[in-house]
């Protein structure tokens, strides 16, 4: 993961174990930037929900807002 931070597989392990553990704070930071590499991703979503992510308004993002 500190060779090469933006890898998406590396990202995901990261989030799972840090969600796994409770560390929901740091779950969701790597969500985050995981989010942005995979938007529609189903497995992503869900762990970004279970880690207590907000659930996009589909009316913002329909906007461009979210």
């Amino acid at each position: 993961c500190a060779a090469n931070p933006n890898e998406t597989a590396s990202l995901f392990l990261l989030a799972y174990h840090a969600t796994t553990a409770g560390d929901m704070e740091m779950a969701r930071k790597v969500l985050v930037k995981l989010r942005k590499q995979l938007p529609d991703d189903p497995i992503v979503h869900n762990l970004w929900m279970v880690a207590g992510g907000e659930q996009p308004d589909p009316k913002a993002a329909k906007e461009g807002r979210g």
